[in-house]
């Protein structure tokens, strides 16, 4: 099983020119806090988040690291200080760069999810092409959604897909330059 994590504005954008079109330090802590959590349903609720209950009986050991899957685009919009994504392994989908040794390169999220620790939990991170496969596949069981209440001009865009349903969402934040959002958790049905 794995989830994925994403923000995306009031359209649903989530993306223009390879980059994320808003800059809000508290999604990103959540993005970093969420992926590299050992007990993500303990972090859920310090987040006062309703959480799925099911993760509670799948806690990986403190050992382990979570894993997350990304493509090609979304690692190279990484800056480089940041790369790997620390904490976690890192898997990127390429089919045509070379490995580089500071992460995982495979050409399908098959085969990502077959590298994937079955002890850590696994999380899809973008792109638009990647959250479109994985929302299809039948081990997609959670989305983590960042609500941002702005409308961009973003070229790339995520749906939340029919086959998920809404099980709770957090607190509305404002950012230091006011922008409202919220975490979103949606589970298959």
């Amino acid at each position: 099983m794995f989830s994925i994590v994403v923000a995306k504005d009031i359209l649903g954008g989530i993306g223009k020119d390879n980059d994320i079109p808003w800059k809000i330090p508290g999604d990103m802590k959540f993005f970093k806090d969420l992926t590299t959590s050992d007990d993500i349903a303990k972090y859920l609720e310090e987040q006062e988040i309703e959480y799925a209950p099911d993760y509670v009986n799948n806690i990986p050991s403190k050992d382990k690291r979570n894993t997350v899957i990304m493509v090609r685009k979304t690692w190279d919009s990484i800056p480089e200080k940041y790369r790997p994504l620390p904490d976690r392994n890192n898997i990127v989908l390429s089919r045509t760069h070379s490995p580089e040794s500071s992460e995982i390169r495979v050409t399908s999220i098959d085969g990502a999810l077959k590298l994937s620790p079955s002890d850590g939990y696994t999380f899809v991170i973008g792109g638009e092409q990647v959250y479109k496969e994985a929302i299809e596949h039948p081990d997609c069981e959670y989305l983590f959604v960042t609500e941002v209440s702005l409308s961009t001009d973003s070229d790339k865009s995520f749906a939340v897909g029919e086959d998920f349903s809404f099980i709770g969402h957090s607190r509305i934040h404002k950012s230091k330059k006011g922008v409202e959002y919220h975490f979103t958790i949606y589970r298959r049905k």
